[in-house]
């Protein structure tokens, strides 16, 4: 019977390859695609923000005149 104590375990990893992958040079951003996107968003944001003003001048109104009646 072997020690079980003693059992070898085989390193996967040297020391110089944990640390290769953090220090790569990654592309910048384009600041022109992120100022389009954010105002896409934007503009998105404006449109659903309306639709729910809209929706909810509708209700009201709609409940004002049962209430009228």
């Amino acid at each position: 019977m072997g020690r079980i104590h003693q059992a070898r375990t085989e390193n996967q990893y040297s020391s110089g390859q944990v640390f290769d992958n953090k220090f790569v040079a990654k592309d910048r951003p384009n600041l022109n695609n992120l100022l389009k996107k954010r105002q896409d968003a934007k503009n998105s944001d404006t449109k659903i923000n309306l639709i729910i003003i809209s929706a909810a001048t509708a209700v009201a109104v709609v409940v004002l005149a049962i209430l009228s009646l």
